[in-house]
């Protein structure tokens, strides 16, 4: 019997591990402070492999929070120590990182660091990371990754590419870029453009996505007479405020006070 308990508890000790990493992480984004306790804990699990808790004190050590060895160059080192372990998402974090030259060794040249961070910047992509695919679409639309020249030659085709396998993975700012891109001023319904724009649109307001929401509320409120919804479009512009789009509560406001009559709507 006690064979079989002490199976179980070896069964068991990933999943409250990982439940215990995730607790730790939604305390520090909620309080943006780390008691030593947490900070023991969290290099505790790291040392032990998890890399989680790696990504997490690479946070922490870029905001220099009650840590004495936070630095950009210690979360460098937990960020390529998290990637080489294979975390998809570190991989990514380690490409800016490169980018940026954050924490990155002092020798190293800029080629060196930008070589790296396409390196990282693909494997992340290859894994299907949203950022990372964002990332290298903005690389083929403007031949730049967070201001850097990548070296690759612009390609809308590639552009367009990387945006829809990022909204493949249910990415709503790469639905909203997709929009923009088709999307046109006069909003034709017969368009053939327009119509693709208004499919990524409500692609991307099913995701509540603020700013798609803020562009379909616009739709619903001044388009033409067969697809105008004053009351859906509220709707949207009271979701989009929620998820801290100003612009959608100023317009939501605006709207209300028009149709109460305390606007003067010439």
């Amino acid at each position: 019997m006690m064979r079989y308990f002490i199976i179980l508890v070896f069964l068991l000790l990933p999943s409250v591990q990982a439940s215990t990493i995730n607790e730790m992480a939604q305390e520090f984004a909620r309080t943006n402070t780390v008691t030593p306790q947490m900070a023991n804990d969290l290099v505790k699990f790291a040392d032990q492999g998890d890399t989680t808790a790696m990504r997490i004190l690479a946070e922490i050590a870029d905001k220099g929070i009650n840590m004495n060895a936070a630095s950009p160059e210690w979360g460098f080192n937990w960020t390529l120590k998290a990637a080489r372990a294979g975390d998809p998402i570190a991989s990514y974090e380690l490409a800016l990182r490169y980018f940026q030259q954050r924490g990155t060794p002092r020798g190293n040249s800029n080629e060196l660091n930008k070589t790296r961070g396409i390196f990282w910047i693909n494997r992340a992509a290859a894994a299907l990371v949203p950022e990372a695919l964002m990332l290298l679409a903005e690389a083929y639309k403007t031949g730049q990754v967070e201001g850097v020249s990548v070296g690759l030659t612009r390609s809308q085709d590639n552009f367009l590419r990387f945006l829809r396998l990022a909204a493949a993975q249910d990415h709503g700012p790469a639905y909203y870029l997709l929009f923009k891109e088709f999307h046109s001023p006069e909003n034709s319904r017969f368009n053939e453009n327009e119509m693709i724009a208004r499919d990524y649109l409500e692609q991307c307001v099913e995701l509540v996505e603020p700013n798609c929401l803020y562009e379909a509320a616009k739709i619903k409120l001044t388009g033409d007479e067969e697809i105008r919804d004053v009351g859906l479009g509220l709707a949207y512009l009271q979701q989009a405020r929620q998820q801290g789009l100003k612009k959608a509560g100023l317009m939501h406001d605006v709207v209300v006070a028009m149709i109460n009559g305390e606007l003067d709507n010439r």
